[in-house]
């Protein structure tokens, strides 16, 4: 009969993949590991997302991106899995599951630079 740990945690290892996810996804403020390269993020809503919707960003079920939304904090109103019409707004906190690299290339999208035409 075995007594003991199946497996060993090293708290300093997981903190340690924690902050090198935090420092290189720009706006990440929490990060869990689900497996190899893959994890859920959460995320202040960024500038350019304001007014947008899951769908526009290509976030949720058939999005472009390959990122899932499973929940969205709006001040004290949680909304659990939004669709794709769900519109950002400015103080949204955003849970978000994806690939490291769908997160971060989500969170490098900018905003176009809107050129105006001379008169």
């Amino acid at each position: 009969e075995k007594i003991g740990a199946d497996i060993v945690v090293s708290p300093e290892l997981e903190m340690g993949r924690r902050l090198a996810h935090g420092a290189s996804l720009e706006g990440v403020s929490g990060y869990l590991d689900v497996s190899i390269n893959y994890g859920i993020a959460k995320v202040a809503a960024l500038p350019q997302w304001i007014g947008k919707t899951l769908g526009e960003l290509g976030i949720g079920q058939g999005g472009k991106r390959n990122i899932a939304a499973l929940i969205i904090q709006r001040d004290r109103e949680i909304i659990v899995h939004p669709g794709q019409g769900e519109k950002v707004h400015a103080d949204d906190i955003l849970i978000l599951a994806g690939t490291d690299d769908a997160l971060s290339s989500l969170m490098e999208t900018r905003e176009p630079e809107k050129h105006e035409e001379p008169d």
